[in-house]
């Protein structure tokens, strides 16, 4: 009997988080910092209360990792002209270079096998793009 359509998204995340952690906490794509990055690769400037509600932190973790990313070079933070309370993260070349970096790694890791099944992936992936809360 086939997976309805939900259970192949469970399965799917279950094994991405597999895939993305690695052997141990530290490898892993899946560590909130990456998360940070990957969120702001895709955009230039990204507000907290964006990132806090893609990535489902609370925000004050949230403030306490992004000024640990900050010190190391991986975001920069800006102030908003108009209303100076109001910030926004971006990410760093330096930033960029790591997760540049970590991706490879685990993109390393799969057989070619399944990156030949990649298209699949990506059709499911704008599927799930489409599935509303």
């Amino acid at each position: 009997m086939a997976n309805s359509f939900a259970e192949d998204v469970v399965v799917l995340k279950l094994l991405a988080d597999r895939l993305c952690e690695g052997k141990n906490k530290c490898n892993g794509l899946f560590l909130v910092s990456y998360q940070i990055l990957f969120v702001l690769s895709e955009e230039e400037f990204v507000s907290p209360k964006k990132l806090v509600e893609d990535l489902g932190l609370a925000k004050s973790n949230l403030a306490l990792i992004a000024k640990s990313m900050q010190n190391k070079g991986l975001l920069s933070v800006s102030k908003d002209e108009k209303n100076r309370k109001e910030i926004y993260y971006s990410i760093t070349s330096k930033g960029k270079e790591m997760l540049a970096n970590k991706v490879a790694q685990i993109d390393n890791q799969v057989s070619p096998q399944l990156k030949e099944q990649k298209a699949l992936l990506d059709k499911a992936i704008n599927v799930l793009k489409l599935v509303k809360d």
